[in-house]
């Protein structure tokens, strides 16, 4: 084998970075300021905000219809119904209809057994026998 290297060397050079002072003219407020949006002019003052007062909603006036107001605008809200279609405001809100009933049916109906349950339940960990009178009847 000879004795040249099979790999090549890189040698690094040192380079000194040089810092270029700004131009004073192109550094100037007036310049930034056209360079940043070189198509419009900017004012001197800044208008008055002019809100569009089509945009807002009038509150209802009557106690029972605000409070309807404000919690149709707070479901609309949470759940992101302002920006939906109407097809999909209808499925959603489909959708809560039926597992509200659902929910409400089965409150109705397993509530009451399973409360029965428990207080039998309670006065056997409590009493140590099930036939206990918690009446004081005789």
């Amino acid at each position: 084998m000879s004795s040249t290297t099979l790999y090549p060397t890189f040698s690094v050079r040192t380079t000194t970075v040089k810092k270029i002072p700004p131009d004073p003219v192109l550094a100037s407020p007036e310049n930034i300021a056209k360079r940043m949006a070189p198509h419009r002019t900017i004012p001197e003052t800044i208008p008055r905000p002019c809100p569009d007062d089509q945009w807002f909603v009038n509150k209802p006036k009557s106690r029972i219809a605000l409070f309807l107001w404000r919690k149709q605008i707070w479901l609309e809200s949470t759940f992101a119904l302002t920006v939906c279609e109407p097809w999909e405001e209808i499925v959603v809100l489909t959708i809560f209809a039926i597992l509200g009933l659902a929910m409400f049916l089965a409150l109705a109906v397993y509530l009451p057994q399973q409360l029965v349950f428990m207080k039998k339940r309670a006065v056997y960990y409590l009493w140590g026998e099930e036939t206990v009178d918690l009446m004081g009847s005789s």
